[in-house]
């Protein structure tokens, strides 16, 4: 107790010294302060309008031992990830202090002792800062036939008020607000979806009726294979989300979240009304065969995509749109075993490097371009076009003049990012 004192008491000095000294007030949703020690950097983020503090303070000798870049930016972005994945299960800290203060307690301990030991972050630390998603950029056809089976699907059950669809773990549409994406997106593939995945890869034998009908709940009910009528006895037992409200997005709306799946095909559902057995029952019998036939559909095409996540490259990359929040890149740990890559692994110090030239020449500016070459024949380059990013680390010792480089850079972006990158 004594501990847990002293730490929350310098938390809370830090941020009220240093309020002192802030000539312009950070109009932004999250307020934080770094502290650098010679041992220790602390991160310290307000939430809620400066009613609570999260925090953490990150050994810098520990950093260096896991060959981790720290960076405060990064840190940061993995507190307010933490917050935000706290608030869409339990809502915001306000609420639930109002009720009963130990209950907050409690809940807290509940979450983060399930959250920390499965956190992971990235080596490149760009990736936690932008927290973007991963978008599969279907054919105009199959995309069409995706949207109409959800305008279909909310026609038949109007209870149902927003809609997210992904196949293989990513992304194709969506109706939440764009606040919400991220961690919605964070918590279904790296969560939910991955162990479903997992589930998958183990041997089934199927009757002729899964053929067409190879749908199942991941949320709430699991209704077997061998059995799928649902009845009242099973209850409709659906975990909770707290959304933006439609009206105001600075309100969060309890919503119950429905998670259907069939093949590689998901579809995420968020209803307000009280729902039964009866409606599940109904939503399967639905959606069972369309999206099963569907995700059929799909693979069909999904080979043929000309898709920048799924290519052989000679060349490291991170694409990031922060309109869309796309974010592709081939340095993220993914759980598809096939994606393996030939190209050497990037050190630390090339990480650093990135971070060091992205702070210094573009991380508040819309448009930029600078690159580098480092002593191990490693080159970076760095563009910004109107907000958008895009880094390129190269590994050539041929390379060595600058116009040589950057006619060779052309060339990627020309194939590559041409859809997505303007230059």
């Amino acid at each position: 107790m004594e501990k847990q004192t002293q730490i929350t008491g310098f938390a809370e000095a830090v941020v009220n010294f240093t309020e002192n000294f802030t000539e312009n007030k950070d109009e932004s949703e999250f307020q934080y302060r770094y502290v650098n020690t010679s041992k220790q950097l602390h991160v310290y983020v307000q939430v809620e309008s400066g009613k609570f503090i999260i925090g953490t303070g990150v050994n810098k000798e520990l950093s260096i031992n896991e060959d981790y870049v720290l960076r405060g930016s990064a840190i940061k972005a993995v507190l307010i990830t933490a917050y935000k994945m706290f608030r869409l299960f339990f809502g915001p800290f306000s609420r639930l202090v109002t009720d009963n203060s130990i209950h907050l307690k409690d809940r807290l301990e509940y979450f983060f002792s399930r959250y920390l030991p499965q956190l992971r972050l990235h080596h490149m630390p760009l990736l936690d800062v932008f927290c973007g998603v991963d978008y599969l950029s279907l054919d105009s056809t199959n995309y069409l036939r995706i949207e109409n089976l959800l305008d279909d699907l909310v026609e038949t059950f109007p209870q149902i008020s927003k809609t997210v669809f992904f196949y293989q773990e990513r992304l194709i549409t969506y109706n939440v607000s764009k606040t919400d994406l991220p961690i919605l997106y964070r918590y279904l593939t790296q969560h939910l979806l991955s162990r479903s995945l997992k589930e998958e890869l183990q041997p089934e034998k199927f009757s002729r009726r899964d053929s067409v009908h190879r749908g199942k709940f991941l949320t709430g009910l699991v209704v077997p294979s061998k059995n799928r009528s649902i009845n009242d006895k099973c209850g409709a037992k659906l975990p909770i989300v707290y959304l933006c409200d439609d009206d105001d997005e600075r309100r969060l709306a309890p919503y119950e979240m429905i998670v259907y799946r069939a093949l590689n095909a998901t579809v995420c559902m968020f209803i307000q009304k009280s729902i039964d057995a009866q409606f599940l029952q109904q939503l399967d019998d639905y959606l069972g065969p369309e999206l099963t036939a569907l995700a059929s559909l799909i693979a069909e095409s999904y080979n043929n995509l000309n898709d920048i996540s799924r290519k052989e490259n000679e060349f490291h990359f991170v694409y990031f749109n922060p309109e869309s929040l796309s974010l592709k890149t081939s340095l993220m740990e993914n759980i598809d075993s096939n994606r393996s890559s030939n190209l050497p692994s990037v050190p630390s110090s090339v990480y650093k490097s990135v971070c060091d030239l992205f702070d210094e020449f573009l991380e508040n500016n819309d448009f930029g371009e600078t690159s580098a070459r480092l002593d191990t024949d490693w080159w970076l380059i760095v563009k910004k076009v109107n907000k958008r990013f895009l880094l390129l680390i190269l590994r050539s010792a041929t390379l060595t003049a600058s116009a040589e480089v950057q006619q060779y850079v052309n060339d990627i972006i020309k194939i590559n990012f041409d859809t997505v990158f303007l230059f």
